[in-house]
């Protein structure tokens, strides 16, 4: 996790420069690093949500998968 860096203004274009900073520190996990940071959670309450969060993700690929198989492209014989 970086904090370093600068973001240059060009053209007096500052909302660009705003946008570029944001996605800079969320790539950077800085934004998550202060957020976790904020308040004590308990590690079982992490773990908790860290167990939801891989339901939802396995949820999400079995929903892929099954639409994956339901729109195949037809293929040419021959």
């Amino acid at each position: 996790m970086k904090a370093n860096g600068t973001i240059k203004v060009w053209n007096d274009n500052v909302e660009k420069a705003l946008r570029t900073l944001k996605k800079k520190t969320i790539e950077s996990g800085l934004v998550m690093a202060v957020r976790d940071r904020q308040e004590f959670t308990k590690p079982s309450a992490k773990k908790r949500r860290k167990v939801a969060a891989a339901k939802q993700r396995w949820k999400k690929h079995l929903r892929d998968e099954e639409a994956n198989i339901f729109h195949t492209p037809n293929k040419k014989r021959g």
